[in-house]
């Protein structure tokens, strides 16, 4: 059984997923829990540890560099190619070999996350229109059960200051993305859609419930 937990940063992914985890482990379920996006699926890691520049970097010139990078059209392209091939793999074939081998798959973030990120870090590179992408669509295994989970844009900042995350974005962007996300559903591309303000422990019985564990 292969479940998806999306939703934009400090939204409850994580606790969830850790939630789900402990409670299949405690009662001898075997799961496997996988985190991915593009630009940081292993293929793609290696490839910027060999070619990237900015190892030694500070902060600011790490973001600035970045900038470059999402600035040159052709190298912007070049890594865009490089993360959809990349999840044509990682998906398609490492996460189907985990379908087979353990009774519950979490995924910690997955399809309809990268969508919302793609169209954050390629702009001019029309997604939805991308035969790269509509390759990784038809490649990655459907989820049994997907959830969102949604929170306000300034709970998320919140959070994420809580635990000291790094590179925090700002409001604007998180409102940005929690459009896309909430477009996203009404098109139905999760199977439940989750208030993430509520408690993380009833918001697990729900999961729980509806996956029958």
């Amino acid at each position: 059984m292969l479940i998806s937990m999306s939703g934009i940063d400090s939204a409850g992914k994580t606790t969830q997923v850790d939630l789900l985890c402990d409670y299949c482990k405690s009662r001898g379920i075997s799961v496997k829990r996988v985190w991915s996006k593009a630009r940081g699926t292993p293929g793609v890691l290696l490839l910027k540890e060999l070619f990237r520049r900015d190892k030694h970097m500070n902060s600011e010139d790490k973001a600035e560099y970045r900038q470059n990078v999402y600035g040159n059209i052709h190298k912007k392209r070049l890594l865009y190619v490089a993360s959809m091939l990349d999840l044509c793999w990682y998906w398609g074939v490492y996460y189907r070999l985990l379908k087979l081998r353990y009774r519950v798959v979490v995924c910690d973030r997955y399809l309809w996350d990268t969508f919302v990120e793609l169209n954050h870090d390629f702009q001019g590179i029309n997604i939805s229109k991308s035969i790269l992408w509509r390759l990784v669509k038809a490649i990655a295994p459907k989820p049994c059960h997907s959830f969102l989970f949604v929170i306000p844009a300034e709970l998320s900042i919140a959070r994420d200051r809580q635990k000291h995350a790094a590179g925090i974005e700002p409001v604007e962007v998180k409102k940005e993305k929690i459009d896309r996300y909430l477009a996203l559903a009404g098109q139905g591309k999760w199977t439940d859609v989750i208030e993430g303000t509520r408690p993380a422990e009833d918001i697990h019985l729900q999961i729980r419930n509806t996956l029958n564990l």
